[in-house]
């Protein structure tokens, strides 16, 4: 990629970081005043999921259709993974805020109820009481540490790498090579 490219690449990343950021951030809080339960719920976090996977197309599109209308499955990689980072970033950062000075209390009830969440999932593989009381607790003295700003820093491999995931299936609908003439 040549450096011309890269500066136009820059901005745009941070541009439409910044904004899938706020639109995940908004989606986090309208959740927790609708119903703060569901933000510990798996099922719900597909919601947020699609809203990622078609933003991030359509932002790849947008980048693509502004140039040559052309653009490789790498550099595809590249700027749908790097928004998917600034994006992941401002979300961590509205996290901390939301945990540790907005409400303080929701790391406790969110890690209660995730592991109501478990326990159930765990009733319904067959699992007797036993190990669940025992899953039980090893979550819930676990849990919490997940949500402090370290506990977040200390997790955030998993959210590079989920980025990865989500940029290398982003990527085949965003990318678009050139003809080739022979």
């Amino acid at each position: 990629m040549e450096n011309g490219e890269n500066l136009e690449m820059q901005p745009f990343i941070i541009k439409n970081g910044i904004i899938l950021g706020l639109i995940g951030s908004a989606v986090v809080m309208a959740t927790y005043i609708v119903d703060y339960t569901l933000l510990a719920n798996l099922k719900f976090t597909i919601i947020p999921l699609v809203i990622n996977f078609a933003l991030v197309i359509y932002f790849g599109r947008q980048f693509r259709n502004a140039g040559s209308g052309f653009l490789t499955y790498g550099k595809a990689f590249k700027l749908t993974f790097f928004i998917l980072i600034v994006a992941s970033v401002m979300g961590m950062l509205f996290q901390m805020l939301l945990y540790n000075v907005l409400d303080p209390d929701l790391p406790q009830m969110l890690a209660k109820e995730a592991i109501a969440n478990a326990e159930g999932m765990f009733r319904s593989m067959g699992m007797e009481q036993s190990q669940i009381d025992a899953q039980a607790k090893i979550m819930e003295k676990e849990m919490p540490a997940t949500f402090s700003p370290m506990g977040q820093l200390k997790n955030s491999w998993a959210i590079v790498l989920f980025g990865a995931i989500i940029a290398s299936i982003t990527s085949i609908f965003v990318k678009k090579n050139e003809p080739i003439v022979g």
